[in-house]
């Protein structure tokens, strides 16, 4: 670089970014409301099928779009003799879009919008667009699909499973199964991925739990055998050639002569039916205890016992003999109230509450919400009972105690066919007739021994003559299911009566008992509860009575 001599100068020309010029420009456009883009940044909207709109001179992108029409796009050099533009836009037609899924069903969301559901086809304009395809227990699919002008445009998707089936088998059948600690219906439930605790639980066998992990998609068997809970009898008769018969919910389990002594009993309440020529029968219900030896000892009367029978359907009668006790309650409710003596003649009543089994064979229907065949019925009105009995008396060839309809329904209580008890022989029935010993329940001051109420249910009925039976062995007189009598709802008289039948009118007939959803002092046998003649309920059934002829 040469060095500037002395009073040399030198002169620079300085010239700053140069100033970017903008001209204005217009855009027509054969469509009004046109969205105007320079470059991708939008500048403006048509209106009046025109934009005007300042653009630097130099190269650009021009692009015009509006919904229902082909957008166009041109790239022009801006100068001030090339500053007016013309956009004639084609209009678009829709075309058909497909959707499908397997499985079908999946709700089908397009740009946020439900749209129904697969398999379906709708119109759409060209474009892309956000697709969600929702359906519950399976993944949810998510993603951008293109609609062209030409082509298929369907879109076909296999969702994938988001929950397992789990399976549980158990051995013995009928266990009751909960799966995080929630009852399940049946042995298999649908679910999420996770972990999930096991339940298994029977009456008379022992409880196992166990914890399982499930994986999306991948269904899973479990399977449960339980160890069942035994006691022994120590059994003892006079005379010594008596045959005795042990029964378990009506079947037989065992039956030899003589005294016996048997081990390994599964836990449960028998029957022991103790019978020889020129004595009188007798029946006993025991109960085997966990791990504990039951102590029974049955001495026999000479004499001839009146004969138990079983009806066509199945249905197991057993003989009260009449007798005179004490209806009523000072210690309950006022409906209780006065404690009055009350005469009944002999009769015969069910030894279980009719089941749905033996109601099906008669009626063709079950109308049960708590599935058995021999759980006892329920959802029965007053009136579906009384059709109950009288078609069961015809099927036997046996007379209806029942005649007329509605409120004007009457009733023989001398005819020989088949009926409802009336609240007083419900009564001497549950307290054991004339072997009574006092019991505030049927059977026992012990509601657990002889009921299914709220506290022991699991809130559902139960198999009938699974808990002790009364001193007549009859069972579930207390509990399981109220049973409806013959009787309306009114007060009681005070003065002595022989075979009441209740009041001449009401609104409201009686029903008695206690149920599986109601508490101790509801299973009491002096409580009284009432509803509508044809009303029903889950936890209202029923037991038949015959008059002794």
């Amino acid at each position: 670089m040469r060095r500037l001599q002395s009073g040399e100068t030198y002169q620079l020309d300085l010239t700053g970014d140069q100033k970017v010029t903008e001209i204005p420009v217009v855009i027509t456009c054969s469509v009004d409301g046109a969205e105007v883009f320079v470059d991708s940044n939008k500048v403006g909207i048509t209106s009046n099928k025109m934009l005007t709109t300042n653009i630097s001179t130099g190269e650009h992108i021009i692009r015009v779009d509006t919904n229902g029409f082909k957008p166009k796009e041109i790239t022009e050099t801006i100068s001030t003799s090339n500053n007016s533009f013309n956009f004639d836009l084609k209009v678009l037609e829709p075309v058909m879009l497909t959707i499908k899924s397997n499985p079908k069903e999946a709700d089908i969301y397009i740009n946020n919008i439900k749209e129904g559901s697969t398999n379906k086809q709708l119109f759409k304009y060209p474009d892309n667009y956000q697709l969600r395809i929702v359906k519950d227990k399976f993944d949810s699919v998510e993603e951008t699909i293109t609609v062209t002008s030409s082509g298929s445009n369907e879109f076909s998707y296999t969702l994938l499973k988001s929950t397992a089936v789990l399976t549980v088998n158990t051995t013995p059948s009928g266990c009751e199964i909960s799966v995080n600690r929630s009852m399940i219906s049946g042995n298999s439930k649908e679910v999420s991925a996770g972990t999930y605790l096991i339940e298994v639980s029977k009456d008379g066998w022992y409880t196992q739990t166990r914890t399982v992990q499930v994986e999306k998609g991948r269904d899973i068997i479990e399977s449960f055998i339980l160890k069942q809970k035994t006691g022994k009898l120590q059994f003892v008769v006079e005379p010594m050639e008596a045959k005795t018969t042990m029964k378990y919910i009506g079947s037989t389990y065992k039956s030899w002569s003589g005294s016996k002594h048997l081990s390994k009993i599964p836990v449960g309440s028998y029957e022991l039916a103790v019978d020889l020529n020129g004595y009188k029968k007798q029946t006993r219900t025991i109960s085997i205890k966990e791990n504990e030896t039951t102590q029974t000892n049955v001495t026999l009367e000479k004499g001839v016992s009146k004969p138990a029978y079983t009806t066509s359907g199945s249905i197991e009668m057993v003989f009260v003999e009449g007798g005179t006790f004490q209806m009523g309650s000072n210690d309950g409710s006022s409906d209780e109230k006065p404690v009055h003596s009350v005469t009944v003649n002999d009769f015969y009543i069910g030894k279980y509450e009719v089941t749905q089994k033996q109601w099906k064979e008669v009626m063709g229907n079950n109308p049960s919400r708590f599935r058995g065949e021999d759980n006892p019925v329920e959802k029965v009105s007053w009136y579906d009972t009384v059709e109950f009995c009288n078609k069961l008396s015809e099927r036997e060839g046996l007379s209806n105690c029942y005649s007329g309809s509605g409120k004007g329904i009457t009733l023989n209580i001398n005819a020989n066919g088949y009926r409802m008890p009336t609240e007083a022989e419900w009564g001497f029935a549950a307290i054991g007739g004339n072997k009574s010993k006092g019991y505030k329940y049927s059977g026992s001051n012990s509601i657990g021994d002889v009921a299914w109420y709220d506290s022991n249910s699991r809130k559902k009925t139960h198999l009938g003559g699974t808990k002790q039976a009364n001193e007549l062995g009859i069972y579930d007189m207390s509990g399981n299911v109220w049973e409806w009598c013959w009787d309306w709802y009114g007060s009681y008289n005070r003065g002595s009566q022989l075979n009441p039948t209740g009041v001449t009118y009401g609104s409201y007939r009686v029903y008695m008992g206690g149920s599986w959803y109601f508490n101790a002092s509801d299973c009491r046998i002096a409580n009284r509860c009432y509803n509508f003649p044809d009303g029903s309920s889950d936890d209202i059934g029923f037991r038949l009575v015959r008059s002794f002829n």
